[in-house]
């Protein structure tokens, strides 16, 4: 077997390693029998990537790949992390379902595609950068997730699309959020949350606590069935005193009840 790439059987995809530097069109019939394309993240292919066969609808990038990604006409679902990335996101294929972004893209986003149903931002941000509100995300999206890589004090201002149903966020980015969809049913606080909850849409049935929550509940919606903490996120006792006020109808998860 070739030392510079292998193969993950089970999701049938080719991961290629660091020593990898060819272009990937001129194993376009080996590739055939593959779904997705996977780059070690530490790998420092930098090519241009066209001309792949139908069947690759799937594509991760290794880390500061800094390509324009205007040749990838059947990719699905793709994976791209760069902290100093410097195209746009103008061309991605339109059939594009599933995008995850890491690294400094909070000024990238305005075009991207209308087939994009799931986005996953991990946002390398500073906190002396200034960004404009992020307010043209496709209204495609039906899932959500927009958290930063590092603490900070960063100020990034958001307009959830209307169509976003599952959203997952840190408190950084829920501070700043430009409203929240009537129809949102699921949040998640991926990161420590030490404000008060307020104002959530009364369609939500699902909250979810990932770390630790320190604040308070000022108002609860009125279709919600669950609140989710885990094992750090909420002192034992607080659930039970949060539970005592909380409708009959919510159901408190936590692994110490």
């Amino acid at each position: 077997m070739d030392e510079r790439y292998y193969y993950c059987n089970y999701c049938n995809i080719i991961i290629f390693n660091s020593y990898f530097n060819q272009n990937l069109s001129d194993y376009y019939e080996f590739l055939k029998q593959f779904e997705g394309i996977q780059f070690d993240h530490d790998s420092d292919y930098n090519k241009p990537i066209h001309n792949l066969p139908p069947n690759i609808i799937s594509l991760s990038l290794p880390d500061n790949y800094n390509q324009p990604l205007d040749g990838l006409v059947y990719i699905k679902i793709l994976y791209l992390s760069s902290k100093n990335y410097s195209y746009d996101l103008n061309n991605l294929p339109t059939t594009l379902i599933k995008l995850t972004l890491k690294g400094n893209f909070a000024d990238k986003l305005d075009n991207l595609p209308n087939s994009i149903k799931s986005l996953i931002l991990e946002l390398d941000t500073k906190s002396n950068t200034s960004y404009s509100p992020i307010v043209n995300l496709p209204n495609s999206i039906i899932n959500l997730k927009i958290v930063l890589t590092k603490k900070s004090s960063f100020k990034l201002e958001l307009l959830v699309p209307n169509s976003v149903i599952n959203l997952s966020v840190c408190q950084n980015i829920y501070m700043y959020l430009m409203g929240l969809p009537d129809e949102l049913r699921y949040l998640t606080f991926e990161s420590e949350v030490d404000i008060d909850i307020s104002g959530l849409p009364n369609d939500l049935e699902v909250l979810t606590f990932k770390e630790d929550f320190f604040g308070e509940f000022r108002s609860i919606p009125e279709n919600l069935t669950k609140i989710i903490f885990n094992k750090y996120s909420f002192l034992v006792d607080n659930v039970k005193k949060c539970s005592n006020y909380l409708s009959s109808n919510i159901i408190i998860e936590h692994p110490d009840l």
